[in-house]
């Protein structure tokens, strides 16, 4: 297998969960420590291997490409005051990465999303990762990506991240249907039901993380959308799993659903917490609320 260079972002929904935060701020800009999510989501593509980038977005949304152009006003600012090394990760970022602007003009499902950056993908496999989703760990782990990439070039399948959640919580995700493999934490993939009301037919839900051959954007072109004109990219996954293309695995990592207030409070207090210099004054300030 060909190494994969290229993962797609979808990043152009509205951000609803987030209002009123986001009705001018698009909810990727939203501060996960000293970055925005975005930022850590471009990291792990990075950090797997990924070298070019395209953020499928809105046309409302061009503040997110932006975070991803150098401000030089800013940058000359920081320099004659002193301050030049407060932009210096954002700096060393975008020296090692390529980042485009694939346009959604309207929005119709993460399918029809992932499906806008078809040309751009042109005809190689590339990493999907959700923004919306934040995987972080520790310096001893892989990036979750990176383990799909393994796999991937192993395997020669599509590979999607998979993660074991309470039965109650199941309704929010693709779940997808399973049967074991040799390999300890790796399945064979049958199909994945969106978001099911009752009887899920396992635990492993979707944290949004995957590795694709360029099959997937030919089972895109062919959904048929439904009632509310949305393309699920679930149908797609089922259909990579009827024809024993898909695999999916039990990743290392620490997953955090950022889109959602609760989510990106934990992963706010998952950093702080690795932090030697926030970690005691962290603990200090939030045991007194506790009593």
């Amino acid at each position: 297998m060909h190494k994969i260079t290229r993962a797609v972002i979808p990043a152009a929904g509205w951000g609803t969960r987030w209002l009123p935060a986001t009705h001018r701020v698009p909810k990727e800009l939203m501060p996960l420590m000293d970055a925005p999510i975005i930022q850590w989501v471009v990291e792990e593509a990075l950090d797997s291997g990924l070298t070019d980038v395209a953020l499928v977005i809105a046309p409302q949304k061009k503040q997110v490409l932006e975070h991803f152009v150098l401000n030089t006003d800013l940058d000359g600012f920081l320099r004659a005051h002193g301050k030049a090394d407060w932009l210096e990760g954002l700096k060393q970022l975008l020296g090692r990465v390529r980042v485009t602007a694939v346009l959604q003009t309207e929005a119709r499902g993460l399918g029809h999303a992932i499906g806008c950056a078809r040309e751009w993908v042109s005809g190689e496999a590339c990493a999907v990762l959700l923004p919306d989703e934040v995987v972080l760990r520790t310096p001893s782990q892989r990036p979750c990506t990176s383990q799909l990439v393994e796999l991937f070039l192993k395997h020669g399948k599509s590979v999607i991240a998979l993660m074991k959640m309470p039965e109650q919580e199941l309704h929010k995700y693709g779940v997808a249907s399973v049967s074991s493999t040799s390999q300890s934490g790796l399945w064979n993939v049958a199909e994945v039901v969106e978001k099911p009301k009752s009887a899920p037919p396992s635990l492993l839900a979707l944290p949004g993380r995957y590795v694709f051959t360029h099959e997937v954007f030919e089972h895109l072109k062919k959904i048929e959308p439904q009632e509310n004109r949305e393309i699920q990219l679930t149908d797609a996954l089922t259909t990579l799993g009827k024809q024993n293309r898909l695999l999916g695995t039990e990743f290392e990592g620490h997953r955090f659903d950022a889109g959602d207030r609760m989510g990106w409070i934990e992963a706010n207090v998952w950093l702080a917490m690795q932090q030697p210099e926030y970690q005691t004054e962290l603990r200090r300030r939030i045991t007194p609320w506790l009593a």
